[in-house]
């Protein structure tokens, strides 16, 4: 190809339709599906960095059921839209944390639970990656407190 990338699969009318792989000059690879010359369908995206995403695909961008493993030991599993983190879900990161719930544009986002690697957790609403409105919060010592947060804070 005239980007230095290489692609073995199905062609139709000189574009890649059907199951293909192609990889590209700076090491991305993806294998699966190709409908119009983009990734649409199910398939494996592989970055430079080592992150890997699998699950579906519409115009070249994850979008729906899908998983990616970051470079870093992070993970995503759960609905994606353009691209994004948009739907149900759970992210994990390597030091123990987790959240499980809904996400809106990448961001954690309405109802959802986070656990911290200590034991400590929070139940309530997410607004852009924040406690905000109504949660309970429990920090492993003693009994779960309820409360109100405002962009990450308990106030009240």
């Amino acid at each position: 190809m005239g980007d230095g990338s290489t692609y073995t699969g199905q062609i139709v009318c000189s574009t890649r339709e059907g199951h293909g792989k192609q990889i590209w000059s700076d090491g991305v690879l993806y294998e699966g599906q190709f409908v119009n010359d983009m990734r649409c369908g199910f398939g494996c995206l592989k970055t430079k960095d080592g992150a890997v995403y699998t699950g579906s695909f519409q115009n070249d961008m994850a979008h729906g059921s899908g998983m990616r493993t970051y470079s870093n030991g992070n993970e995503y599993r759960g609905q994606w839209v353009h691209g994004e983190k948009h739907g149900e879900g759970s992210f994990s990161w390597a030091d123990g944390r987790m959240y499980e719930g809904e996400f809106a544009h990448g961001q954690r986002h309405g109802r959802g639970s986070f656990k911290w690697g200590d034991g400590a957790w929070f139940r309530g609403e997410f607004q852009e990656g924040k406690e905000h409105g109504e949660g309970l919060v429990y920090d492993g010592r003693g009994e779960p407190i309820s409360g109100v947060w405002a962009e990450g804070k308990r106030v009240k």
